[in-house]
């Protein structure tokens, strides 16, 4: 299975693919950074980088993250959703982000 440029750029939140500069190559993907990330956010990238057999190229101002095109194996299911699935899908993420914010100030008020 080969992988376009908008089946990466699926794998990641909106928040993180804001971050992110996407370019698309016969053989790879790279994805860029378009500021420091942090360790939490480059955390995730990397981890979604990796379920896609990709790596991270540590070349200092250059570096950035390679996804091959060309799947093999359990990563090659890469699923296309519709736009209402993708609607879907973002409001799951955000009613997991308000569950948490209420868990830390549940957190916060037991201090």
């Amino acid at each position: 299975m080969s992988l376009s440029i908008e089946d990466v750029r699926m794998k990641f939140s909106k928040e993180l693919e804001e971050m992110l500069i996407f370019e698309e190559y016969p053989e790879l993907v790279i994805v860029r950074t378009r500021r420091f990330l942090g360790g939490d956010n480059f955390a995730k990238v990397a981890a979604i980088v990796r379920s896609l057999n990709g790596e991270y190229i540590s070349n200092g101002t250059k570096s950035h993250f390679k996804v091959p095109r060309q799947q093999k194996g359990k990563a090659a299911r890469v699923y296309s959703l519709t736009e209402k699935g993708q609607r879907y899908f973002e409001a799951i993420k955000k009613i997991r982000m308000i569950l948490a914010s209420l868990e830390d100030l549940e957190q916060l008020e037991k201090k």
